[in-house]
């Protein structure tokens, strides 16, 4: 954010998704010189009302399905909380298969398009560099996100934050998605809840998010 701020000249805007949009707004609090406004993607509120959430999604859509191959990988995930990265990523893959992540795709599909924007991006010995990173990040986070609890200490925010969700995204009950607005102390926040979305709504509705971040870049 400095750097940004120090090479362009101008207040930064801060686009977080998930666990990125939690941290954004914790960042914003203590850099508010340096932040226009937040436009945050699903963000985590609270570990622990997520896991029962995604548990509950996982064990009605798995058995209504009647999937022996899901019904299989279920039961080898077992109960929350996920602390280590194997299960942390098989819960994951389940979501996506389910659509819970981005719809129409499955986890084989999203994580072959990583791996070739990866590729692309940084080439082959960078790409490894960078999963190798990715997966000690995922080691170290995961025991500390337990507790998360983004409600206990809302951040303070001196600037507007848009909050973004999508209503097919079980990773975020409903009842946190009406309580963060109104526990995060802001100036002006605004919240759009969007259709035919999962949790990564930028993937599902790009333009829906693309105008809500031409919205925050306008002048007050």
């Amino acid at each position: 954010m400095h750097w940004l701020k120090n090479e362009t000249g101008q207040t930064v805007i801060l686009f977080g998704i998930s666990l990125g949009a939690t941290i954004a707004l914790q960042a914003a609090e203590h850099h508010r010189d340096i932040v226009k406004a937040i436009v945050a993607i699903s963000p985590d509120m609270h570990t622990a009302s997520s896991d029962a959430s995604i548990s509950s999604f996982l064990t009605t859509q798995i058995t209504d399905a009647k999937n022996r191959r899901l019904k299989a990988k279920l039961m080898k995930l077992g109960a929350p909380p996920y602390i280590d990265s194997a299960t942390f990523q098989l819960r994951a893959s389940l979501l996506a298969d389910l659509g819970a992540i981005e719809h129409g795709k499955r986890f084989g599909r999203l994580m072959r398009e990583t791996l070739l924007g990866l590729l692309g991006t940084y080439g082959l010995l960078g790409t490894v560099r960078a999963l190798r990173n990715m997966n000690q990040i995922q080691r170290k986070l995961l025991p500390q996100l337990v507790t998360l609890n983004l409600l206990a200490k809302p951040p303070r925010l001196e600037i507007p934050v848009h909050f973004v969700f999508g209503e097919q995204d079980p990773l975020i009950p409903a009842e946190l998605v009406k309580q963060l607005p109104l526990v995060i102390i802001t100036p002006e926040n605004t919240v759009s809840n969007v259709s035919q979305a999962g949790h990564m709504v930028h993937f599902d509705q790009p333009d829906v998010v693309r105008s809500i971040v031409i919205q925050a870049g306008k002048p007050s």
